[in-house]
C-alpha cells in the first residue's frame, strides 16, 4: 500500500510538471512577438484609385483608364509616393497631363479628389486595439502626402498605430527591404520579433525574406485565425 501510494505521489508530481512545462512554453510562445506591423491600404482601409480617376475626368477630355495610366503606369505616383515631388507639383503635373485647366480645380479641391477614396475594412479597428494591449503595433505603407493627412484626418484607426513607416517621408517603398528595418529600428526589436501583414503577398514574402513573419492578409476572419496558430494573444 505505500509503495502504491509512492508511486501515485510521484505520477502526480510528474503531471504537475508537465503542466507547468506546457504553461511556460505557452508563456514562451506568446512572449516571441513585441511589434505587429500592418499595411495601411486593403489591411486597415480599403481604397479604389479609380475613384480620383473618375473625379478627374470630369474636367479632362482623357477617359479614367487613361488618367489611371497616365498616373499610376507612368511613374508619376511612384515618384509621388517616394516624395520625390512636392503635392503641389504632383498637382500641377496631373493639371498639365491632362489638359485640366486650373480654374476648375484648385489645389484644396484636387486634395479631395486624390484624397477622398478610402472607406474602413470592417471590425480591424477593434482588433488592432486589442492587439496593442499586449504589442507594440506600427502601420507601414506606401503612400504619399496627400492620401495620408486626407486618411489620418477622417479615420480614428489611423490613430492606433504608435509609429508610422511611411514611403513618403523616407524617400522609398516596398518591396525595398530599407522600409521594414526602418520600423524594426524604430522599434528596437530584432526581425524575428515582428509580424507584418500586408495584402500584397509579394511584400508579405520580402518581411518573411528578413526574418519576420510575413501575413498575406485577405480577410479580418483569416487574420485572427493565422495570428491565432502564432500565439498571439488577442
Amino acid at each position: 500500500m505505500r509503495g502504491f501510494r509512492f508511486a501515485f505521489l510521484i505520477s502526480d508530481l510528474k503531471h504537475k510538471k508537465k503542466r507547468q512545462d506546457d504553461y511556460e512554453d505557452c508563456e514562451m510562445l506568446f512572449d516571441m512577438y513585441k511589434l505587429i506591423i500592418f499595411d495601411l491600404g486593403k489591411v486597415m482601409l480599403d481604397f479604389d484609385h479609380m475613384d480620383s480617376c473618375r473625379g478627374l475626368a470630369e474636367f479632362s477630355r482623357y477617359s479614367p483608364v487613361e488618367i489611371y495610366e497616365g498616373i499610376f503606369i507612368s511613374g508619376l505616383e511612384e515618384e509621388y509616393d517616394k516624395g520625390r515631388i512636392s503635392s503641389l507639383n504632383f498637382y500641377r503635373e496631373v493639371l498639365r497631363r491632362f489638359e485640366i485647366d486650373e480654374s476648375n480645380i484648385n489645389f484644396e479641391y484636387f486634395k479631395k479628389v486624390w484624397g477622398d477614396i478610402f472607406f474602413e475594412v470592417p471590425s480591424m479597428r477593434r482588433l488592432m486595439e486589442t492587439l496593442k494591449k499586449n504589442y507594440h503595433v506600427y502601420l507601414l505603407s506606401n503612400t504619399n502626402e496627400i492620401h495620408f493627412e486626407w486618411a489620418y484626418n477622417k479615420f480614428d484607426i489611423l490613430k492606433i498605430p504608435e509609429e508610422h513607416i511611411l514611403s513618403y517621408k523616407l524617400g522609398f517603398r516596398k518591396p525595398d527591404k530599407r522600409i521594414f528595418y526602418e520600423a524594426i529600428n524604430k522599434a528596437d526589436v530584432s526581425p524575428k520579433d515582428c509580424i507584418y501583414i500586408d495584402d500584397r503577398k509579394e511584400y508579405a514574402e520580402v518581411a518573411e525574406s528578413i526574418g519576420m513573419v510575413g501575413i498575406h492578409f485577405s480577410s479580418k476572419e483569416q487574420l485572427e485565425e493565422r495570428i491565432k496558430g502564432l500565439g498571439v494573444k488577442y
